[in-house]
C-alpha cells in the first residue's frame, strides 16, 4: 500500500507460529531502495513479488534496515543476501548487531522456541522444510553499518535513527523526515485501530521500552506504521503521551 510517493507500506501474512499480517516498509528513490525489516523466514518469494508489485523490484533494494533482533524482523534476512542479485548493505542499531551476527543468542531464540520451529517445520512439505531449515541453520548474517541514536541517514528525503531500547537493547523507530512518518518497528503496535505501547508479554523491559517512547514525541508525527497491526494517523504525538503516561501507570 503507497502511503506517500517513495513509501510503501507491504503487508505479509504469517503461517509459520503466530496467525497474522505483518507490515514491512519499502522507501525509495531514483538511486536508494531500502526494506525495513524481513519478515518470518520464508518471506523472501513474497515479499519479493511485493516490491515488483510496487515497481521496485527486489534487484533495486540497496540497503535493509533491520529495526532489532527479533526472529519476525530478521527472519528472511539471509536469504535476501542470498537469493537478491544485488548488492545489499545491512544496517541496524549497535546494541543489536552482535545478536543479528550470531555473536550472541538473540534474546528471544531460546531453545525451546527453537524446537517449537523446528517441529513446526517438520509438518511442511519435503520442499519447504529443506528451504526453512537451510535458513535456520544459515540464520546469522554481517552487519555492514552499525546505527547510532539521532544519526541521520541521507537518502530518500533523510532517514532519523531513533533508539528505543526496552523491547530489545538496540530497537529503533525510523521517522522519515520529508513525509513526517514513523517506522515503529515493535515499539508500537496497532490493535483494532487503536495505537498502543509494545506487546507486554514478549518485552522483557517494559518499563524502558515505555519511557524510550518519550524520544519519539521529539518529532513531528503525521503516521505511524505498526510492524503489528499496519498505519495509524490520528493525532499520533498526543496518542503516544496517552500511551506513556497510562501504561506506565499500569505497571507502577
Amino acid at each position: 500500500m503507497k502511503i506517500k510517493k517513495g513509501v510503501e507500506v507491504l503487508k505479509v501474512f504469517n503461517t509459520l507460529g503466530a496467525r497474522n499480517n505483518i507490515y514491512p516498509t519499502l522507501i525509495y528513490d531514483k538511486e536508494n531502495a531500502v526494506l525495513v525489516d524481513t519478515g518470518y523466514p520464508g518471506h523472501f518469494s513474497i515479499i519479493k513479488d511485493q516490491l515488483a508489485n510496487a515497481n521496485v523490484p527486489v534487484e533495486k533494494l540497496t540497503k535493509i534496515i533491520i529495526t532489532h533482533q527479533d526472529f519476525d524482523h530478521m527472519g528472511s534476512l539471509s536469504s535476501f543476501l542470498e537469493r537478491a542479485d544485488c548488492q545489499i548493505e545491512v544496517l541496524a542499531h549497535e546494541a543489536d548487531v552482535d545478536y543479528i551476527e550470531g555473536e550472541i543468542t538473540p534474546i528471544k531464540l531460546t531453545d525451546e522456541f527453537m524446537r517449537k520451529i523446528r517441529k513446526m517445520i517438520d509438518s511442511y512439505s519435503v520442499k519447504k522444510q529443506k528451504e526453512l531449515n537451510h535458513i535456520l541453520d544459515n540464520y546469522y548474517v554481517k552487519v555492514n553499518k552499525a546505527l547510532k541514536d539521532g544519526e541521520e541517514i541521507p537518502i530518500c528525503g533523510g532517514i532519523i535513527v531513533i533508539h528505543v531500547p526496552g523491547h530489545t537493547p538496540g530497537h529503533i523507530c525510523l521517522y522519515l523526515k520529508k513525509h513526517k512518518i514513523l517506522i515503529a518497528g515493535d515499539a508500537l503496535t496497532m490493535i483494532k485501530g487503536e495505537l498502543y505501547g509494545p506487546d507486554r508479554f514478549i518485552t522483557p523491559d517494559l518499563e524502558l521500552a515505555l519511557k524510550s517512547l518519550n524520544k519519539l514525541n521529539n518529532y513531528n508525527i503525521k503516521t505511524v506504521v505498526c510492524y503489528h497491526g499496519g498505519i495509524y494517523n490520528k493525532n499520533v504525538n498526543k496518542r503516544i503521551e496517552e500511551i506513556i503516561k497510562d501504561e506506565l501507570n499500569e505497571i507502577s
